[in-house]
Formats: structure tokens, sequence, C-alpha cells
């Protein structure tokens, strides 16, 4: 039992993921490089960035000399929610809102 349920919370311990997929939702496509921008590391934006693709949550293509990043169908399934949440959150003043 212990197994199983900690498959079904692993990708909670991955919030560079999680960020990428909120990022990606209130802001749409866009380069690798200007994701930083939103508060994520470097190496931190290319590794979840290329585990969300593995996942099939984002894709990754080419745009000119960058790596570009777009939510698939499952991703914005999933960034909706996070929305949701962070929606929630910010109404609880337990963040701040979106600038």
């Amino acid at each position: 039992m212990q197994g199983n349920a900690s498959r079904r919370y692993w990708l909670l311990a991955r919030p560079g993921i999680l960020r990428i997929l909120a990022i990606l939702y209130e802001y749409g496509a866009m380069p690798l490089h200007h994701i930083p921008k939103y508060g994520m590391g470097v190496g931190t934006t290319y590794r979840s960035a290329r585990e969300a693709a593995m996942l099939g949550l984002i894709n990754l293509y080419h745009c000119g000399n960058s790596k570009c990043a777009k939510l698939t169908e499952d991703g914005e399934k999933v960034a909706r929610k996070i929305k949701e949440l962070l929606d929630v959150l910010e109404d609880l003043k337990l963040i701040e809102p979106k600038p």
C-alpha cells in the first residue's frame, strides 16, 4: 500500500514541472530562456522542461535559435487545475497576486 501512495503524490515533489506548467498556462508558449524571469533558476527550468516533455505535458520545439515550450492537451488540463489552486491561494491572501 505504501508504494501506491508514494506513486500517487510523486509529481507534487517536482515543483519545477508544476511551475513550468503554470507559467506556460498564464503567459502562453515561450522560449525556455524566458522562463527564469518568472522566478525559476536556469538549470531547474531546462531540467524540468525536459522532464515535463518526457511526461507528455509540454512540447519542446525550436523557434529560431531558441528552444521553446508549449503545453500539450494533457499539460493544459493539469495547468488549469494549478491555476485554480493559485486563484484560491490568492483569494486567501497566501500568495501575491499575478503582476
